[in-house]
This record gives C-alpha cells, structure tokens and sequence, in this order.
C-alpha cells in the first residue's frame, strides 16, 4: 500500500489496462489495481481519465458479444465517485503538457495489430 501514498491528494491520469486489470480480476495484476480502485473509492485521490478509455475498454466485451461486462465498464468510468471521464481535447493547449512522445524510443508494432480492421454490428 505504500506506493499509494505519493498520489493522496493528487489528481491522476488512468489508462485502459489497469482498468481492464480490475474489471476482469487479472490473476497477476489484480491485487495491485484493487489497491489503486479500493483507495480512488475512499477519495484518497481523484482519478480522471479519457471517454477513449471507455472505447478501448469495449473493443473486447463488443467482439464477443458480452453486454454485461459492456455495461460494467460504461457503468464504472460514467458513474463512479472520484473518478472522472472527460472528452479528448479538440484543441492545442495554449501551453505545453510537460510531456513529449518519443517514437523513437517505443518499441514496434506487432504485426497482428496492423492487419485491417473488419467491422461488424455491436449486439445484433
């Protein structure tokens, strides 16, 4: 628990996969985001993250035909307290985000995800 303390008071940014983690019980990393999700519920920090986390979050319960776990995700990152789903900016900042993405740095991409995408209904 102590690598919790750091963030008590702060704001922070989540990404899909911890989420995911949660949601779907990991059998590795579990333990450690339910630390992360037990604490943001007692309001020891606030937590906000992009209505694209929701999107990623849906890619796996749409393809296999899993409302419920749909629902789940949608009912957690709408609906939980301390943590926020905010829209993807649509404008520049007037300053910089203090970060900068390196591409030179990340690693490649695995060839599966460069396949083309095949669309289908959601739920029919």
């Amino acid at each position: 628990m102590g690598w919790l303390t750091p963030l008590y008071g702060k704001t922070i940014a989540l990404d899909t996969a911890p989420l995911i983690y949660f949601i779907e019980e990991h059998s590795v990393f579990y333990p450690r985001v339910e630390q992360f999700f037990l604490a943001m519920r007692r309001g020891d920090f606030e937590v906000v993250t992009s209505v694209l986390t929701l999107t990623e979050a849906l890619v796996h319960p749409i393809r296999h035909n899993k409302p419920k776990l749909a629902e789940t995700y949608r009912d957690i990152l709408l609906h939980t307290n301390h943590l926020k789903t905010i829209p993807p900016m649509t404008t520049l900042p007037k300053r910089p985000l203090g970060f900068v993405l390196s591409t030179t740095s990340a690693p490649p991409m695995p060839s599966r995800w460069r396949q083309p995408l095949s669309w289908k209904p959601i739920f029919s």
